[in-house]
């Protein structure tokens, strides 16, 4: 429900993380569920105005897999011209927060909280970006690739701060975000936000010949099996009308991982996971952590709520 999903403290992190990314006005910076009071403010008269505004033929696309051909696909959907009235839309733009130039650090209050959820990151790339999927090859190593990732490896493997931790890239035609993501035991929030970031300040120099290896086959290997499943073929689809991309977009992907270099890994690193241009984000306890962050040194703690 929301109530709960307000009240948990890795939707706060997130939610928060949103915001930073976007700015408080971009659509993006907002749960698509809503709040109570936007869900309880909503009225019959708003859901007419926005299918009038929103949907019509004009922007539909269909995506369709399965046991059926043309011909019948296209009687099927012929029905919808008789009732459904074409209108040009507009969809509106927003403003989008500037990416940070150099870290922050911020806290969300969650009074009493046993664990501490970290965000760390950044507005980042369009999928549409020409380095997006080569950014997602060079983040494999370092948060992911599950449990063979440094993240994993450090935090959870080397120091048991977590069950688990990741990174990744997302985006659409809109810019996304890197965000590294995990929930770790309150007392040491401190000692994570740091092994963190020292370990995305070291990726580049520390990547090796047999990580470029390592990375190269599990990805190549897992995409043998990947695009079997319906689901997956509508992604597939998905991607190539949202996009403009061509029919063999995967197997220029797997071009790019093949002809990946530890060169290049590290230069997409130093450009798409710079350490200094991230925000750190932490939702916890104020009272037993928000003093300690300040040992970081990212300059001062901006808190942004709850009230302490």
């Amino acid at each position: 429900s929301i109530a709960q999903r307000e009240s948990n403290p890795g939707s706060i992190a997130s939610g928060q993380f949103n915001r930073l990314v976007y700015g408080d006005d971009h659509i993006l910076a907002n749960h698509p569920g809503g709040t109570v009071e936007s869900v309880e403010a909503i009225t019959i008269d708003d859901l007419k105005n926005y299918y009038h505004a929103f949907i019509s033929p004009d922007v539909a696309v269909f995506h369709i897999v399965g046991a059926v051909n043309r011909k019948n696909v296209t009687a099927s959907l012929s029905r919808l011209g008789k009732g459904w009235e074409n209108r040009a839309v507009t969809f509106p733009d927003y403003p989008m927060a500037e990416a940070p130039s150099r870290p922050s650090l911020w806290f969300y209050n969650v009074p009493g909280a046993s664990q501490s959820q970290i965000r760390v990151g950044y507005r980042a790339l369009p999928e549409t970006h020409p380095d997006f999927y080569a950014a997602e090859v060079m983040n494999y190593a370092l948060g992911g690739g599950g449990f063979v990732s440094r993240l994993m490896q450090e935090l959870r493997e080397g120091k048991g701060y977590t069950y688990g931790i990741s990174s990744g890239f997302s985006g659409t035609d809109l810019p996304g975000s890197f965000v590294i993501s995990t929930g770790v035991r309150t007392n040491v929030t401190l000692e994570s936000a740091a092994l963190i970031r020292q370990i995305v300040l070291d990726y580049p120099a520390t990547f090796t010949e047999d990580d470029l290896e390592n990375t190269k086959s599990n990805l190549l290997k897992r995409n043998a099996r990947a695009f079997e499943t319906p689901g997956a073929k509508l992604a597939m689809l998905r991607n190539m009308s949202a996009y403009g991309w061509p029919a063999d977009y995967v197997l220029q992907q797997e071009t790019v991982v093949r002809e990946m270099t530890v060169e290049r890994i590290r230069d997409l690193a130093r450009q798409y996971a710079n350490a200094d241009r991230m925000h750190y984000l932490i939702a916890g306890d104020a009272a037993t952590q928000l003093s300690r962050l300040r040992e970081l040194g990212l300059g001062e703690v901006e808190v942004l709520s709850s009230e302490y």
